[in-house]
């Protein structure tokens, strides 16, 4: 892995690859967490957090079991929180990229309304 790549997980153990720099919509939901989000200064490591621990939820298609990808380690499957001590493997996995078809179908007021429900509390 290298600069603007990172890895989404769901919590049955799916995992799924992410560009940031080629794949337009991580762009496209720093820009709309800014917008909504004018509290939050843009340079600091608290909008990151906020933008990383909803793109998943808000922007990528949902694995097979119909669970959301969350930015970041990996989710424990029996709902204890990320997994902090695992063992790395020493071979190459081919890890598919994360979708967003829904998120790429959607208008920007349809994007918008996405983003209120997951960045304005």
């Amino acid at each position: 892995m290298s600069y603007g790549q990172f890895l989404l997980w769901s919590k049955t153990g799916t995992v799924r690859h992410l560009n940031a720099i080629a794949d337009g919509t991580y762009k496209e939901w720093l820009g709309l967490v800014e917008q909504l989000r004018p509290d939050v200064d843009r340079a600091s490591e608290a909008f990151l957090d906020l933008a990383q621990e909803t793109y998943g939820p808000a922007v990528c298609d949902a694995d097979p079991n119909g669970d959301s990808f969350v930015l970041g380690d990996p989710i424990c499957p029996g709902g204890c929180g990320p997994m902090l001590n695992w063992e790395p493997i020493d071979e190459r996995v081919d890890v598919p990229a994360v979708t967003h078809r829904l998120w790429d179908e959607a208008d920007e007021d349809a994007k918008s309304e996405i983003g209120k429900r997951f960045l304005v509390f």
